[in-house]
């Protein structure tokens, strides 16, 4: 009977590059079929696909410093990271290897809030997966250069000020559509549905020296620190603002702010 493979002998890897500091990893594989049914017969004649195929890939790992999953996964320059239609593979192997060949990103998240290390989240689309088992290993050395970020090296700005917040989020949606035809069970093209947008969530403290602009129309050029990794999105405006007080905590309000992506100069995750 073969060992049972838990987190030691596991990684995740994107075009044979591993990605550090992962957490979690799932695949979820699907192939939409159909019954055939006929009169005259209890029994279903056939079962038949009639849709492509999908897979997507969730995972989420620690942010630090020293670290470019970022620039791995092409985050850090907008453009190439749309222009890529041919995707990239991504291998989850521990008890075998389950093997994405060709992945696109379909959303990014970064969240923090205090007593807890900063996470970022992505999806990624695809059409195939496949298994192939194999033999865990357990690697006898460390990783290295992991400086984890902690919540005290973190900053959010928004427009002239920086705010202590007490927990954020970063969020990038990018909206995809597979493109079908006939005649065939494999779409032709994975394109962009609408526009990248952009959506920043904080829960900051109110203190009578800031000042953000919280009017209707009101653009807001927003900055995340994490270390030497930033975020940072050009005209965001307010989509919700709720002011909270009770009587035994400080006036807190949690503020959202949407931002179409105009172009690769409009967000920034870098460092």
């Amino acid at each position: 009977m073969g060992n049972v493979t838990y987190y030691p002998a596991q990684k995740l890897t994107v075009g044979g590059t591993e990605i550090n500091l992962v957490q979690s990893a799932d695949v979820d594989f699907s192939i939409s079929r159909q019954d055939v049914f006929e009169f005259g017969n209890l029994y279903a004649i056939d079962n038949i696909q009639v849709e492509p195929p999908t897979a997507n890939l969730n995972f989420s790992y620690i942010l630090a410093s020293g670290i470019n999953n970022h620039t791995l996964l092409d985050l850090n320059d907008f453009d190439t990271l749309l222009a890529d239609v041919a995707g990239k593979q991504y291998v989850l192997s521990g008890a075998g290897a389950l093997t994405i060949p060709s992945g696109l990103i379909s959303s990014y998240a970064v969240e923090a809030s205090v007593g807890n290390l900063p996470t970022v989240t992505i999806s990624v689309q695809a059409l195939d997966a496949t298994y192939t088992a194999g033999t865990p290993t357990y690697p006898a050395g460390s990783i290295n250069n992991n400086n984890v970020i902690r919540p005290d090296e973190i900053t959010v700005t928004i427009g002239a000020n920086t705010f202590e917040c007490r927990s954020f989020s970063f969020s990038l949606d990018i909206p995809r559509e597979y493109v079908n035809k006939l005649g065939a069970l494999t779409p032709i093209a994975n394109i962009l549905s609408g526009p990248p947008k952009v959506t920043v969530e904080a829960e900051i403290i109110l203190r009578d020296n800031a000042n953000p602009k919280f009017a209707n129309n009101a653009k807001n050029n927003i900055t995340i620190a994490c270390g030497n990794i930033t975020y940072s999105v050009t005209d965001a405006k307010i989509a919700n603002f709720t002011s909270n007080t009770t009587l035994d905590d400080i006036q807190v309000a949690s503020i959202t702010l949407d931002a179409p992506v105009k172009s690769n100069a409009s967000i920034t995750i870098g460092g």
